[in-house]
Formats: structure tokens, sequence, C-alpha cells
């Protein structure tokens, strides 16, 4: 929650064309921050119409990242990601009941001067490529980080049927179960594919096993573990460059909601069996708490002993602000197709001349690989304030992430980046 003084705040609210995000409450006196976010939605190419924009209509949505939905939900509920609300862990100290005073103070009614971490953990630094280091192919190993409902299912059909790219992801371990390494092609698709599952926590322990990342057979690993791949699969000598693609978390919320009750109505229909969410409104939803909890904050820092219990806190956000700034590649969902160039340029697949190619990434960005549609909420509305009041963390991430986008899009078009040798 956000403690602000004694004055009328200035609410602007930025929309991001396709994202739709309320980014924040800015003090009138605050002229600084004022230009900051004035700026950020000049860049991002936000016109004054859309400043305090609504969106109602219907939002396309890819039927993407089945199999990863259905693994977050059931394995971060545990050791790995705790789907609670996180208010009680970020607002604690809100209505203490020693006077206003809080543990620290000593005595006085004075709040501590907050002190963000500066360094990463070990596995981070050793396992994860710099993006102040050049990209070189022949040591780093691209690595996916799969947000649910954030274009991940896009991604692989891209690196697979316009780049013919070897992926690990599920599908090679449902291709083949030999426990020998090998590239295995979808009869299907002509995709190709690794024989393992770096999607799976169980998967990952075998393509460990079975040194997945050092053989260097798979041009694209895609998983939604960053913590166990990087400690399972990568190591000083074949580090892992991390990339992903970042969508407005309520709208992410708002994705699983209907894809969920599409999932539970094909359970029903199969099995005669009502599922949990099939008769439930979203606003019913929303008001139960029934969503995920900044989510992409647990994603990409797995939180420690200490918080496994619990739920992410600020420190928690500040190293995964850090992973972003320092190790991650950054694209957004709502710049589709820009930011797949930006990734392929970095790591060197891209080839302005190859027709075929272009053609066949603009057909899936324009066309996706579903027709599945569902309304969208209206920022302002009670679903968009619960949603948003249970992924503070995450969308105060997201706007962060805003601005590392704009400057790594602008370094790869100028040649600036560290792209692939």
């Amino acid at each position: 929650m956000l403690f602000l003084p004694n004055f009328l705040p200035l609410v602007l609210i930025f929309n991001v064309p396709g994202v739709g995000c309320k980014l924040s409450t800015i003090p009138t006196t605050s002229s600084s921050f004022e230009r900051h976010h004035y700026l950020r939605s000049q860049r991002l190419g936000v016109s004054g119409r859309d400043l305090h924009g609504v969106h109602a209509e219907e939002s396309s949505d890819d039927d993407d990242d089945d199999d990863a939905v259905g693994k977050i939900e059931k394995e971060m509920k545990g050791k790995d990601i705790v789907l609670i609300d996180e208010s009680e862990v970020y607002d604690k100290d809100e209505n203490d009941d020693d006077g206003g005073e809080k543990e620290g103070r000593g005595g006085e009614n004075e709040e501590m001067e907050y002190s963000p971490p500066s360094l990463l953990p070990e596995y981070l630094n050793d396992h994860l490529g710099d993006l102040t280091s050049s990209f070189h192919q022949s040591v780093d190993v691209p690595l996916f980080l799969n947000i649910p409902k954030s274009g991940g299912t896009l991604m692989s059909a891209h690196y697979g049927r316009c780049l013919n790219l070897v992926e690990s992801t599920s599908r090679g371990a449902q291709l083949s179960h030999e426990k020998a390494l090998r590239i295995v092609t979808d009869p299907n698709t002509s995709i190709k594919y690794v024989n393992v599952d770096t999607t799976h926590l169980d998967g990952i322990e075998e393509a460990s096993y079975l040194s997945v990342a050092s053989s260097h057979l798979a041009d694209v690993i895609f998983t939604s573990y960053l913590y166990e791949s990087l400690t399972e699969l990568f190591d000083i000598l074949h580090p892992g460059r991390l990339f992903l693609l970042m969508r407005c978390p309520i709208e992410r919320e708002v994705s699983l909601f209907y894809h969920r009750q599409k999932v539970m109505l094909e359970e029903e229909q199969k099995n005669k069996k009502k599922g949990t969410f099939q008769n439930i409104t979203i606003e019913e939803y929303a008001e139960k708490g029934l969503g995920t909890s900044n989510l992409l904050v647990r994603m990409l820092t797995k939180p420690n002993s200490g918080q496994e219990e619990g739920g992410v806190t600020r420190d928690d956000l500040e190293i995964a602000k850090l992973i972003l700034q320092r190790k991650c590649l950054i694209g957004l969902t709502a710049r589709m197709e820009e930011s797949i160039i930006g990734f392929d340029r970095y790591f060197g697949w891209y080839d302005e001349n190859a027709l075929e190619t272009n053609k066949c990434r603009k057909n899936l960005v324009e066309h996706g690989l579903s027709t599945h549609t569902h309304p969208r909420v209206s920022e302002g509305s009670d679903v968009w304030d619960l949603f948003h009041k249970k992924n503070e963390l995450d969308m105060e991430l997201y706007e962060f992430a805003l601005d590392l986008y704009q400057e790594q899009r602008e370094k790869i078009q100028m040649g600036n980046m560290n792209t692939a040798r």
C-alpha cells in the first residue's frame, strides 16, 4: 500500500494500446515523477485520448500455456509458489497495535529508510549471462521464462515453425521416452524438440541428468521455473540468457479466469463433472481472491526459506527489478512483433531478407493460434481494483519493465546492445 503525503494526488492513467494498465497515482507536487511517466507514455506511443481510456471490448486470447497454467497452479501452491493474498505480508505494519511505533524504530515515530537489496543471489550471477556482456552462441543458451497467458505458445510456434529452431519444452518428452538425449521431430508439425521436459519440475531434474544445457542440442529452452532451471540445468561455463514476454498483470488475471472456465467446461463435457470455476462470475472470482498473487515476482525470485510459507516481499520485488535490469531481455505482449524481432536480433536469428520467415512471424502475430475471445475488464471497476490490490508488486514491476523495454529496444536498434557473436 502506498502512503501518500497530506496533499491531493493527481491521478494519471496511462493506457498503453493493447495493455490497459493503470500504472500509478502521482502527487501533484512531484513534477519529476509526472515528467517521468509522461515521457514514458510518449516513448511508448500513448496518445492524449488514451490517457483515461477504458477497454470493454472483446479481447482475443491465444489458447496458450495450457500446460504452464496447470503446472503453475498445482506445483507452485506448495513449496514453489504459494497462491495467497499478499496484503498481510506487504502491509503487515500498517495496523500495528503499538501506538504507531514499529519494530526497529527505537520508540520514535519515524519510519526507517528502506534500503533495497543491491546484490543478486549467487546462482543468478553465476548461471545467468549479464546484458553487459556479449551473447555467445557457442556458450550461452537462450532461456525463455514462460509466464502463463503471456504469449508463450506463440513464441514456441515462432521458433519452431518460422525459424526451424530446436526447442526444449514439454513436447519432446511426449514424443520420445528414451533415456539418451536426442532431437525428435513432431510428425504433425515438423517442429524439432529435445526429448526432455523443461517445463515440469521432474522434467528439469531429468534434463539436468542428461546435461541438456551443456549439450547445446536445444537452441532455446522454455521453462516456468527459473530458480530450479538455473540451479539444475546451467552453470558458470554454460549460462542461460534470460528473456520473457510481459503482460499487464490484471489482463493476465482476467485471461487466467476465462481460461480456467473454458478448461472446466471441457472437463464437465468429458467427465460429466462440474468444475470449480464454471458457474462463478469474474466478480465473484475476484471477490473471493481466487486468482494468483504477484505471480511474476514469485516466478523471478522464488521466495527464500524465510518466505516460503508466506508471501513475496518488497525485497523480492527489488531483486526482481535487478534481474530484469541486469539479466533479462524484455518483451511486451502489447508489442508482440516488435518484441519478437528484438529477441531475434539479440540472439542472431533475425534476417530481414528472409521473406518466408518474416511472413510466417507476421501471420502468427496477426492471427494468433486460436479464435478464443473473452470480455475485457474495465479499468477502475471493482474487479480491476481487486486484481490490482492482489498484484500490487507485479504492477510495480510491470511499470518498471516498461521503461527497461524501451531502453533495450533503442539499444538493439542502434546496435549498442551486446548481441550475438
